[in-house]
């Protein structure tokens, strides 16, 4: 096993979204089992000091698969603190330390932000 990956199984589908076992014009797709593993997502950083009313951008690690930005969701454990966008821009609000959780295909990752 590749350490830092994500293995789970999957369905297959023909293109008219015929998934194992179903039937398509009176042919019987066979049953396909397959194992899947892909490298888990990392962030370019998980640490950031900024100052108050100042930001920074939290970054996926570049992979050789691409991630819709639709599928990413950023969150800040305090907004007061610092705020954060859906395209990872943060900034600073008040002085203290918050958390940044970036979410990707059901996995979160955690951005430890200080603000200054």
């Amino acid at each position: 096993m590749i350490e830092n990956t994500i293995t789970g199984r999957t369905v297959l589908t023909n293109h008219n979204n015929v998934s194992n076992g179903g039937q398509c014009n009176g042919y019987t797709f066979p049953a396909y089992e397959c194992e899947v593993s892909v490298t888990k997502p990392e962030l370019s950083k998980n640490e950031i000091v900024i100052r108050t009313g100042k930001s920074s951008k939290i970054t996926l690690k570049k992979t050789k698969f691409k991630v819709k930005p639709e599928n990413v969701t950023f969150e800040s454990t305090d907004d007061t603190k610092a705020e954060v966008d859906q395209t990872g821009k943060v900034t600073g609000k008040a002085t203290g330390e918050v958390t940044i959780n970036v979410t990707i295909a059901g996995v979160t990752l955690p951005c430890k932000v200080t603000v200054q």
